[in-house]
């Protein structure tokens, strides 16, 4: 038994020493990091696992070594200049802070390039290096942070990348700023945020800011600006808004004070200073529009929201519309102004465009300067009693017999009344004018006749006699008048020959002593009469037009504006009056239309 254990524990050992077997041969073929043998996916390997000796716990060459051979001796590169593997540059040194750390790896904020390398601090990368005040990851001017990498004026910077900020309100300007007055004060000329207010003008450091009338822009300081430094045109020179203008926005648009918001619609008319003879007071003027499609379309059908003011926009001037066509935009309005100056344009506001208006609601009488009787005759008569209407307020209105109404046609403006001299004559039969106490006398009429013949035309008669006619404007060859006074009467016919189918304006005037005769506003003959009074015996004589129906000397044509005054009226307010009637296009011009704002 003992000689068989020995044999078998023989066998054990010769056994554990058998090397040479196939198990053995695959154990020493299994390669790993850290043998010495440099394998696949291995840069190095110096027969250990250790960092920091060149080759690495993974067997990759470090940065800043250089391994060789197997097993790998490695040795320290960085700082010779050389950019090898796993160095980003090599500057020849091993110094950090200088671009290039002591691993030859870039610093951040800089730059490395070349063998060996030259590092620069990179402005504009974002990171702040110590020569550095500022990075903000451009290189852009006027932000902040220069070009340079340098605080820009009146700006501070703070973080990586830098973030810059202009102080508003320091008295510093900084790039983004178009002034700074050392204060946040929003209403001074340079705002909160530093800018400059439409209207100022900023100076210095800090900023003085002042504003400038006549730029165009309207100031805290200013109650307009046009953008001039005018006067009389709304905005001052020293912008403030002038009397009867209102003004609004920028530049400022300055225009005269409307008379009543009710009325949308005006326009200026303007009448010639060199049409007007001599200073006149409370002269009417006609004022006309011609095809005017604008007042047309606006304006009420029956010309009811017809109202005028003088230069001033509000103060009502008294008016009459004469016609009024709404189909065609043709007016005829009287207007008295209160003065008209020789050699100065005059100005009225005409308004329109108010559907409640009440006919001349506000406006008064036209005719009220010693005025006995005006007589447009525009109406369409059909005999009518005192269908002829006297424009003033003594009411003396005309009325014809059914069988002598004349007929109404185109006048020298708007309408006229065309007299038939066949039998039965026409003619219309005015009120009684009472003339006792009168020490003046002007008689007039626009007529175009269509003979020469010797015919009455406006008159207060009695008969056919000389003696028997208290005034008459008429036509013999020539203008013909007659009148009579207390103590004498007189008869003149003066002047070229009557023109027939032409308008022509015939007038007298008789002041004591003195008669004048007029043709279209110009002298025609002067004489004498004596007495101081019109004739009154008989007392109850009606003036007629067109010749009374009981004499003979009917006038054949057409006759319109017809007045008799009580007082013996200047040569220049007759020859004002004839360029006003005869030229309305070269008397007045029409401005634009305004609507209101």
């Amino acid at each position: 038994m003992k000689k068989l254990l020995f044999l078998f524990s023989i066998i054990s050992l010769a056994c554990s020493f058998n090397t040479d077997g196939p198990d053995n041969n695959n154990t020493n073929n299994n390669n790993q990091c850290g043998d010495g043998t440099i394998q696949t996916g291995e840069s190095c390997d110096d027969n250990n696992t250790q960092n920091s000796d060149g080759c690495n716990s993974s067997c990759l060459v470090e940065a800043g070594w250089v391994c060789v051979g197997e097993p790998s001796v490695c040795t320290m590169s960085c700082g010779n200049g050389t950019i090898d593997t796993g160095e980003t540059c090599d500057d020849e040194n091993t110094n950090d802070n200088d671009g290039c750390s002591s691993n030859c790896v870039v610093e951040s904020g800089w730059v490395c390039t070349g063998e060996p390398s030259v590092c620069t601090e990179g402005c504009g990368n974002g990171f702040v290096t110590d020569s550095e005040q500022c990075d903000d990851f451009n290189l852009d001017d006027g932000d902040g942070c220069s070009s340079t990498c340098t605080i820009e004026y009146g700006y501070s910077c703070t973080g990586t990348p830098s973030v810059c900020t202009s102080t508003c309100g320091d008295g510093l300007i900084a790039s983004d700023e178009a002034c700074d007055d050392d204060n946040t004060n929003a209403s001074d000329g340079c705002t909160d945020q530093c800018t400059i207010t439409n209207g100022w003008y900023c100076t210095g450091e800090p900023s003085v800011c002042t504003t400038q009338c006549g730029d165009g822009f309207v100031t805290i300081d200013e109650e307009c600006d046009d953008g001039n430094t005018g006067d009389n045109d709304g905005c001052d020179n020293n912008c403030t808004v002038e009397n009867n203008y209102e003004c609004s926005g920028e530049p400022s648009i300055c225009f005269i004070t409307w008379y009543d918001t009710s009325y949308n619609y005006r326009k200026k008319l303007t009448i010639s200073g060199t049409m007007i003879l001599a200073n006149l007071a409370d002269f009417p003027v006609l004022f006309t529009l011609k095809g005017d499609s604008e007042v047309a379309a606006v304006a009420n059908e029956d010309g009811s929201d017809f109202v005028v003011t003088g230069p001033d926009g509000t103060t009502l001037l008294n008016s009459e519309v004469q016609y009024w066509d709404s189909t065609e935009g043709n007016l005829y309005i009287w207007v008295k102004m209160p003065v008209l100056t020789h050699q100065t344009d005059s100005s009225v506001y005409l308004y329109y465009g108010n559907p409640a208006a009440v006919p001349n609601s506000d406006s008064g009488p036209v005719w009220s300067n010693n005025f006995a009787g005006v007589y447009h005759l525009s109406e369409n008569g059909s005999g009518v009693a005192n269908e002829f209407r006297d424009s003033t307020s003594n009411e003396n209105h005309g009325t014809s017999d059914a069988d002598r109404v004349p007929t109404r046609a185109v006048g020298k403006w708007a309408f006229a009344q065309n007299f038939s001299d066949s039998a039965p004559v026409d003619a219309i039969r005015l009120g009684l004018i009472d003339d006792s106490q009168w020490t003046g006398l002007t008689v007039e009429a626009w007529v175009n006749g269509v003979d020469t013949g010797d015919d009455r035309i406006f008159a207060k008669t009695w008969g056919n006699g000389g003696d028997e006619t208290a005034w008459m404007v008429g036509k013999q060859g020539a203008n013909k008048m007659r009148m009579r006074t207390n103590t004498d009467d007189i008869t003149v016919t003066a002047g070229t020959a009557f023109p027939t189918n032409t308008w022509i304006h015939m007038a007298f005037t008789w002041s004591p002593g003195t008669i004048t005769v007029y043709r279209n506003g110009v002298t025609d003959a002067v004489d004498t009469i004596d007495g101081t009074s019109l004739y009154q015996n008989p007392t109850d004589v009606y003036p007629h037009i067109g010749n009374a129906p009981a004499f003979d000397r009917a006038f054949d044509g057409l006759i319109q504006e017809v007045r008799v005054s009580r007082v013996a009226r200047s040569s220049a307010w007759l020859e004002t009056q004839f360029n006003n009637l005869d030229d309305p296009s070269s008397f007045i011009t029409v401005g634009l239309q305004e609507e209101h704002p």
